[in-house]
């Protein structure tokens, strides 16, 4: 009893964290009290199917770092430490695989409540400020500006646990030289997100460097500073980079490598799409800026200099205020650019803030007013001031909570208009009210006021922007996981799922419901797999890879025997009704190839279409594994007779058509495709309108227009012997590269024929990270396989190694086979994997030589020419951040006036 009396700080912070969560899950019946999800954005999206991909690994049905369902079958090393390694996925095992999006609340609510535990530590262990101002920090760390903006990317919180056990562990190694604590945390944090962690040592270096030049005046207590920081991060770093070495190759592999501007670009970038959102990273620092302000008036009006540790403190702040102005010094603390989340790093502005105010709190523990008011009237209106001022903050920012209670980040115009743009007043408001709170009020005025303002600012905080409703793709994922081992398809890994309709399939449904597809959005896939994609004609954008567009040859080519669409097909002749879900419909796919066909020409020797059309990559591939001409005739709008005409009053969105007759020969399907991400369109098919159908949860609407930015090849219908009148109707006069393509459906069904009747392997199985298959009579030819190439694949034949080799400009797999029946086996090797253990192995035998060294007072930063060099590359690496991070982002932005 005696230890938690001591220790109440530790269990009323976080105590504080869940009851308030606990109250706004109530009051929005989130689960565990009702049957909301607080998922929304990208953790539906992308996160929750990766934490799907754990929860089977952690039951034994699936391997680590290999995921058969997304992309045609992809290595997930990239996701590896973040989703496998993270000790706090051991929580999934309380609860069931459909439940996963709904745990998601109670998985939040235990790292926020960490956070608080982790900050409050912080707080005792290095200001030892009283019980109720270390609560109520901790509380305005938790929950933060930045947990607001960045809860749904849940993966970010771990990093926020960790910084103030890191710092502390920076802060004990500065003072004592003891550095086992802070090399361990430097390894744990490296490990759990090598991207986050790249912020945080940015962070750590400008720290100790401004702690150098401000705080620490002894020479050699710099020098022994600078080599111990040094010698740990980088021993910490050789710890952890065996195991996150290879998710940082396969990150510099990313598409998403492709979106980063140059760097000229990004110190010319004037203004971002998200400033207000920035702004509201402050959100738990106004009072720090209020303490500097105070601090900066006393020595104003005492004519002194400013004190070593304002200096720090203001130097600090800087570093956060900065980039919040300057937009090229936001995107590079990204490292070069972002995807609608700015100040990914706004922990380390909450921890810098919470740092400062608690430093404050533990100086000034005077019943006075910081500033002494000798009339007690103006004493007397100050408190007025600061209840009246604290007052309207809330009042406005209980409005901002209110008007985003149900939409949140998931309206990003909720950022350009006036309820978020309201936190503008809100913080000069909260500025103020704590110029007044903390510099003219006694400490009972100051402990109510700073208390109430805290627990009703966070608490309504929670409510404004925790749990928004109405999340479409929330639907799509318990839909999925609802389908999982319910539908009429094998679940061998390989036969695919395809869902026809927009935007269903950018949730990852593939590892949510257990069917393998061709659809992912989780970095994963290669940039051959994804450029392929986008070849043969199914969505693409930014780096997620749809799996709507295509056609019904590369469909049956990569292995689709199911397709799933909120549309009704009336005629059975491309698929047969199979059962339905909810409001979708499953058919079995009528055209379908076998897994593991045999062609009798070259597959390496497919030549490149470019981006002429996804119709010359398809007949290119056809003629590969036929000998039957093309199976696509195509030609650009150019080709046609074109009646043209604007009509702005008939349609001003859409005022251009283009209206043209297309000749059909025997059994046809008819395709548009265009490569322009600005076309925006419509069709006419014989004088009658094509409705093109679009998911939105569990809601059906016709679309009455598409957009190429979701859409690829386009499928306009069926003929036969006939001419088809087309009315191409659209936002532009300006048509290059829009092409009709059509399939001839005579020769896709003789290829099916074939194909079914032989030509390929039997006894296939994909289990674990091994696929086996056999083929019978392979008279050298080459054995094609719709697996996502990657050379981690490891082939054997017959139990001999055999060359595997990238087909389709590198996208899937061929293997050259002999003459001989062929017993084949594929396995995933991670060697380099294997081999990066050795250096996680030398990382912990190195630390282990350096403490038993330091025990026997042979410590390494006390040789001269250790610290020596280390003061001097550690100056100059801090030097070089403040130019390339902030001084050249400044000047750019200055000079961008004048180019």
């Amino acid at each position: 009893m005696n230890f938690i009396k001591r220790n109440k700080a530790y269990f009323i912070a976080p105590a504080i964290v869940v009851l308030i969560l606990c109250v706004v899950f109530i009051v929005k019946g989130v689960y565990p009290f009702g049957d909301r999800s607080i998922a929304y954005y990208d953790m539906p999206i992308c996160y929750i199917p990766l934490y799907t991909h754990t929860y089977d690994f952690l039951h034994g049905n699936a391997p680590v770092l290999l995921d058969w369902y997304n992309a045609a079958a992809s290595d997930v090393t990239y996701n590896s430490t973040t989703y496998v390694l993270n000790p706090f996925n051991l929580l999934l095992y309380f609860t069931s695989r459909d439940n996963i999006m709904y745990f998601m609340s109670i998985i939040l609510m235990i790292k926020l409540a960490a956070s608080a535990l982790t900050m409050t530590l912080y707080i005792k262990k290095k200001h030892n400020t009283s019980d109720l101002y270390t609560v109520i920090m901790s509380l305005m760390y938790a929950l933060c500006g930045f947990t607001f903006n960045d809860y749904m990317n849940i993966f970010f919180l771990d990093l926020m646990i960790l910084l103030p056990a890191l710092m502390l562990a920076l802060d004990h190694m500065i003072k004592t030289r003891k550095a086992l604590p802070y090399t361990i945390l430097s390894f744990a944090a490296i490990t759990l997100s090598f991207y986050l962690s790249a912020m945080t040592y940015i962070y750590v270096i400008l720290y100790i460097f401004g702690y150098i030049l401000f705080i620490e005046k002894d020479k050699m207590k710099r020098r022994h500073i600078a080599a111990d920081v040094g010698i740990y991060t980088i021993i910490g770093a050789v710890m952890a980079v065996g195991l996150v070495l290879p998710a940082v190759i396969k990150t510099a592999q990313s598409p998403r490598m492709g979106y980063i501007p140059s760097y000229g670009e990004i110190l010319t970038t004037r203004n971002g799409d998200f400033d207000d959102q920035k702004l509201f990273m402050l959100f738990g620092s106004e009072f720090a800026l209020s303490i500097l302000l105070i601090l900066i008036i006393k020595c104003i009006r005492s004519k002194e200099k400013p004190d070593a540790v304002l200096s720090f403190n203001i130097y600090r702040m800087i570093l956060f205020l900065v980039p919040i102005i300057s937009e090229g010094s936001d995107m590079l603390w990204h490292l070069g650019s972002y995807a609608h989340f700015p100040y990914r790093f706004g922990f380390l502005l909450a921890f810098t803030g919470v740092d400062i105010l608690a430093g404050f709190n533990s100086e000034h523990k005077s019943e006075k007013p910081y500033f002494q008011i000798k009339k007690p009237k103006l004493a007397r209106a100050a408190e007025y001031g600061a209840i009246s001022i604290s007052i309207c903050s809330v009042i406005l920012f209980s409005i901002i909570a209110y008007l985003l209670r149900d939409t949140a980040l998931y309206d990003h115009s909720n950022y350009n208009n006036a309820t978020i743009r309201t936190y503008r007043i809100v913080l000069p408001l909260m500025v103020l009210s704590g110029l007044l709170i903390f510099g003219l009020c006694n400490k009972k005025m100051r402990a109510v006021l700073f208390t109430g303002i805290v627990v009703l600012q966070t608490s309504l905080g929670c409510y404004g922007f925790i749990a928004p409703a109405n999340d479409n793709s929330n639907y799509v994922v318990d839909f999925s996981t609802s389908a999982y081992g319910s539908l009429d398809i094998p679940q061998d890994n390989l036969s695919r799922i395809k869902f026809a309709d927009a935007e269903s399939n950018i949730m990852n449904f593939p590892m949510l419901s257990g069917y393998a597809g061709l659809t992912d959005w989780t970095l994963d896939p290669t940039s051959a797999y994804l450029e392929e994609m986008r070849r043969l004609g199914y969505a693409y954008v930014y780096t997620a890879c749809y799996d709507m567009g295509g056609s019904l040859f590369s469909d049956a080519l990569l292995n689709v025997k199911m397709i799933g669409t909120i549309n009704e097909f009336d005629d059975d002749s491309f698929y047969k009704y199979s059962e339905g879900i909810r409001n979708y419909n499953f058919y079995n796919c009528n055209y379908t190839i076998p897994f593991g066909i045999l062609a009798d020409n070259d597959l390496s020797a497919i030549p490149d279409s470019g981006d002429i059309s996804p119709f010359e990559e398809q007949n290119n591939i056809y003629r590969a594994i036929s000998d039957n001409g093309d199976i696509f005739t195509y030609d650009s709008l150019d080709g046609y007779d074109i009646d043209y005409r604007k009509d702005i009053v008939v349609n001003f969105m859409l005022p251009f058509t283009y209206s043209f007759d297309v000749d059909i020969k025997g059994n046809a399907l008819i395709y548009a495709y265009s490569s322009s991400e600005d076309l925006v369109f419509t069709f006419m098919v014989n004088e009658e309108p094509k409705a093109f159908i679009e998911d939105r949860g569990a809601a059906q609407k016709d679309k009455d227009m598409i957009s190429n930015g979701q859409y690829q090849t386009v499928e306009l219908g069926k003929f036969r012997d006939e001419t088809v009148k087309l009315s191409l109707i659209t936002n532009t006069d300006e048509i290059e590269d829009l092409y009709i393509g059509i399939l001839d459906l005579d020769k896709l069904g003789e290829l099916c024929d074939k194909y079914n009747a032989g030509d390929h392997a039997y006894d296939v199985e994909a289990e674990g990270t091994e696929l086996t298959l056999k083929v019978d009579y392979p008279d050298g030819r080459w054995l094609f396989l719709p697996i996502e190439y990657n050379d981690k694949w490891k082939a054997t034949i017959n139990g001999s190694s055999a060359e595997i080799t990238p087909v389709m400009d590198g996208a899937f797999i061929g293997i050259k086979l002999g003459s001989e029946d062929a017993d084949i086996k594929l396995k995933f090797v991670p060697e380099m994997q294997y081999r990066c253990i050795f250096i996680t192995i030398a990382g912990i035998l190195l630390l282990i030589a350096v403490v038993f060294m330091d025990k026997k007072g042979h410590r390494l930063s006390d040789v001269k020419f250790l610290n020596g060099t280390a003061i001097v590359l550690f100056s100059a690496a801090a030097v070089g951040l403040l130019i390339v991070l902030y001084a050249a982002p400044i000047v750019g932005n200055i000079v961008s006036f004048f180019i």
